[in-house]
């Protein structure tokens, strides 16, 4: 085959798809035609290397979408924590009950960590953020259905309701396969 027939023929294997390249790769005779299955070859070849650049771009894209919501996620934390041990702080100053305090302080610590861990990209991290999930849905949730008595307790019922909306969207977040791939965790669902 002279170099014109064989510019037009690789010109032809262009636009094949993949599988149709591969098929043509499996029925040509290796021996009688070795242009054509070299072209073949590297056209099959091309058409991979393009098709891993796109899933790289793909996967590059999720981690960056992951990326950036991690980090809204644990700007969240950082007021949390910032705020709780302002009311630790403000417990040891001014006393509250004894429950308040160890509630505050349990917070504070808590909140803490898992800031600690999203900023390290720990995997040990998700199991913590489902369990302190799941807590503070309910006991919002537990909030939200005492009857309000005056305009303070409404206000508080709807910032329940914005606890419980922040809280449960980490449920679902952290519980997709990506994300904890993303923090190197490769559980079910909770642990290893």
């Amino acid at each position: 085959m002279d170099k014109g027939e064989l510019s037009k023929y690789t010109e032809s294997l262009r636009r094949l798809p993949l599988f149709q390249l591969e098929w043509l790769a499996k029925k040509i005779n290796k021996k009688e035609f070795p242009d054509r299955y070299q072209a073949i070859f590297e056209q099959i070849s091309e058409k991979k290397q393009l098709q891993l650049s796109i899933e790289d771009k793909n996967i590059a894209k999720k981690h960056a979408r992951i990326f950036q919501i991690v980090a809204r996620i644990r700007r969240v934390y950082l007021v949390l924590l910032i705020i709780s041990w302002l009311v630790v702080f403000w417990g040891i100053c001014h006393p509250l009950n004894l429950r308040e305090s160890l509630e505050a302080l349990l917070y504070a610590i808590l909140w803490t960590v898992i800031y600690y861990g999203l900023r390290s990209e720990e995997s040990w991290v998700i199991p913590l953020i489902f369990i302190n999930s799941a807590i503070l849905c309910f006991s919002r949730l537990t909030d939200i259905f005492h009857p309000a008595e005056n305009a303070k307790e409404i206000v508080f019922k709807v910032l329940s309701c914005l606890t419980i909306l922040f809280f449960f969207y980490q449920i679902l977040f952290f519980s997709k396969g990506e994300v904890r791939r993303y923090f190197g965790d490769k559980g079910k669902l909770l642990f290893h």
